[in-house]
């Protein structure tokens, strides 16, 4: 049986607006940020979109979640909570058959420049990186600003 082989690549990313901003804004930024992360990834021949998932978990039991398993349908984007955030934290695992982790790293600094001269958003990321062996789960972190 033929099985298509995807690479998951998971970053801690963090997001900073030059003041506070509502969560119904911070889940725009997310949606869109994530979204042309997947439109740039799916530029190239031959990429499938497995999912890119990222979720926000805030304070007081807010959260902001965001979910793609296809590049011509809308991301689910679900949004609880009213408070105003300067920062926030976000989890992202992005499963895409056809791109290398430094391609998955290389994007994601092409879209924070972008969004960075738009929304004066200041990005920092940790990239996770996982290699597995037979009987072997390595695990290391790049800070990437």
């Amino acid at each position: 049986m033929h099985q298509i082989v995807f690479s998951p690549v998971t970053f801690q990313v963090q997001l900073s607006l030059p003041e506070n901003s509502v969560i119904q804004r911070w889940g725009d930024i997310l949606n869109y940020y994530f979204s042309l992360y997947a439109k740039e990834l799916c530029n190239r021949p031959d990429v499938y979109i497995g999912h890119i998932k990222a979720i926000a978990i805030l304070q007081d039991q807010e959260y902001i979640k965001y979910s793609k398993f296809k590049l011509d349908i809308a991301a689910d984007l679900l949004i609880k909570g009213h408070s105003l955030y300067k920062t926030i934290a976000i989890t992202v695992n992005s499963l895409v058959y056809g791109v290398t982790e430094e391609d998955s790293l290389r994007t994601m600094k092409y879209v924070a420049e972008k969004l960075e001269r738009e929304f004066l958003l200041e990005t920092t990321f940790i990239m996770e990186r996982s290699g597995r062996a037979p009987h072997q789960n390595k695990h290391s972190h790049q800070v990437v600003k």
